[in-house]
C-alpha cells in the first residue's frame, strides 16, 4: 500500500494520482482492520482522505465528459480556437449558429452588405467567399477567416461586401448577444479580440501582397 502511494507521486495526471492513492489507502484500511489491536482514528481518517478523493475524481470524469469535442468540434477548435480553453470554447460555439450554404443555380448567399451595417459576424470554416466592393476591390478569403469584425469592434458600416455563389460552411454569431456575452465574460473577450486583431493583420498582409 505504502508503495502504491510512493508510486502515485511518479505521474503527472492528478486523476491517475488519486486512482493509485485511492488504492493505496484501501489497502491499508484492510491491513489495520485486520490487526488484532484495531486502530480507529487511522482508519477513520483514511477513510475520509478516500472519500474526498472519490468525489474529486468522480467530479473530473463529469467534466471531462461535458468538455469532450466531437469531430468537427475538434476542427474548428484546431482552426481557430487553441488558445481557448475547452469551456471557454464551448461557450462560445453555443452562441452561434452553424449554416451550410449550397447554392441552386445562379443563387447568391450575401453575408455581408457594402455600406450596411451587419447584425451578425461569422466565421468561414469551409469553403471561400467573394469580397467585392465599388471601389473595385474583388479578393476570396478561405477558411479560418472572420466576416464583420470590424464593424462589430467599430461600430461602422462594412467599406465591401461578402458573398458566395459555392458551397460553404460558416459560423454565425449575433452582434447583440455577443456584446451582452461580453460584458460578464471578459477573459473571454479578451482571447476573441485577439483573434480578431489576429484575422485583420492576416487580411491586411494578404491584400498588400
Amino acid at each position: 500500500s505504502y508503495f502504491l502511494l510512493l508510486l502515485s507521486w511518479f505521474f503527472n495526471k492528478l486523476h491517475i494520482i488519486r486512482v493509485i492513492s485511492i488504492t493505496g489507502w484501501i489497502l491499508i484500511i484492510c491491513y489495520l482492520s485486520l490487526r488484532s489491536n484495531f486502530f480507529s482514528i487511522p482508519v477513520a481518517w483514511n477513510t475520509l482522505f478516500i472519500l474526498i478523493n472519490a468525489y474529486k475524481l468522480i467530479m473530473y470524469y463529469i467534466n471531462n465528459r461535458k468538455n469532450r469535442l466531437n469531430a468537427w468540434e475538434k476542427r474548428i477548435y484546431k482552426l481557430c480556437f487553441n488558445t481557448f480553453e475547452i469551456e471557454e470554447f464551448k461557450l462560445i460555439l453555443g452562441l452561434s449558429k452553424i449554416q451550410n450554404f449550397s447554392p441552386c443555380k445562379d443563387e447568391t448567399r450575401i453575408l455581408i452588405q457594402e455600406k450596411e451595417m451587419p447584425t451578425s459576424i461569422y466565421l468561414l470554416t469551409d469553403g471561400h467567399l467573394a469580397v467585392t466592393s465599388s471601389k473595385g476591390l474583388d479578393i476570396d478569403i478561405k477558411e479560418g477567416t472572420f466576416i464583420g469584425e470590424l464593424s462589430f469592434i467599430q461600430g461602422k458600416t462594412p467599406y465591401a461586401s461578402v458573398s458566395s455563389k459555392d458551397p460553404c460552411e460558416y459560423i454565425e454569431w449575433d452582434q447583440e448577444a455577443l456584446h451582452e456575452f461580453f460584458k460578464t465574460h471578459i477573459p473571454i473577450k479578451q482571447k476573441f479580440y485577439a483573434l480578431f486583431l489576429e484575422d485583420i493583420i492576416k487580411k491586411l498582409r494578404e491584400s498588400s501582397s
